[in-house]
């Protein structure tokens, strides 16, 4: 058990990356509580943590990350439960496969919010207790296209190109407090989030298809990441096996950033 002990805080958990997150810190011995604006998918995720480990160690909270009142809720919530936060894991993120010219005002503000205000809220709510107790573990999860342009995803590519800066800034600044701070960027992990991208790859609109053009066309290991891939990272990042580690973006992308 390489998390035994420690009280984790997962944003987005309800499904995809975030409850795949949930579930290996959960399976090393954390605590989880399992956070999202779906608070009954959060719930199953908790509850599937507790099946597998026979103990009461996951919960589930309501959080809209974009709300501080939301955030500061939620982590009261897991104070009175455990009394610590020692991992934050701000999975939390949406995705609009758009263009400049076809992004309204209100897609590109909506992206931001979740995805780089999102990051500082819940990064601001749990950083008091991890500097009194002078240790803790930050996880944010960013993107290939934080690293790489690319086209038509601009106002998501902007953000995760912000939460990789954030990242490296954090990771100076809470470095005095033993505090660290790093990312993951994932290449294409098949979650229901990117069916829109595997459908607009193939002509007509297979999703598998879509899914394979991808593959080949983009990554050197010939397939498509899975979840497992990105939960198994993050287990190091919050484990001990990472304390000198800080301010990096630990990329699980199949090759992709390589070319």
């Amino acid at each position: 058990m390489r998390l035994e002990g420690k009280v984790a805080l997962v944003t987005g958990a309800s499904s995809g990356i975030g409850a795949g997150i949930a579930l290996a810190l959960g399976r090393e011995g954390a605590k989880v509580c399992c956070a999202s604006r779906n608070v009954n998918a959060s719930q199953g995720t908790a509850d599937q943590i507790n099946k597998e480990i026979g103990a009461e160690n996951a919960i589930a909270a309501k959080m809209d990350v974009t709300q501080n009142e939301d955030v500061e809720s939620a982590v009261r919530q897991v104070y009175r439960r455990w009394g610590k936060v020692d991992i934050l894991v701000n999975n939390a993120g949406i995705l609009h496969m758009r263009s400049l010219l076809e992004h309204s005002e209100k897609t590109w503000d909506e992206t931001m919010a979740v995805n780089v205000k999102g990051h500082f809220l819940c990064t601001r709510a749990v950083v008091p207790g991890m500097i009194k107790q002078k240790n803790g573990k930050i996880i944010n999860v960013g993107s290939i296209f934080g690293h790489n342009g690319v086209a038509g995803c601009l106002a998501y590519g902007v953000s995760k190109m912000a939460i990789h800066g954030f990242t490296r800034m954090l990771a100076v600044e809470l470095a005095p407090y033993n505090v660290k701070v790093n990312a993951i960027a994932p290449g294409n992990i098949v979650t229901p989030l990117n069916i829109p991208l595997y459908k607009s790859m193939s002509a007509t609109g297979d999703i598998e298809e879509g899914k394979q053009i991808l593959a080949e066309k983009n990554y050197p290991l010939g397939r498509l990441g899975s979840v497992t891939d990105i939960a198994r990272g993050a287990v190091y990042l919050a484990s001990d096996e990472s304390d000198f580690v800080t301010g990096h973006i630990l990329f699980i992308d199949g090759g992709y950033s390589v070319p």
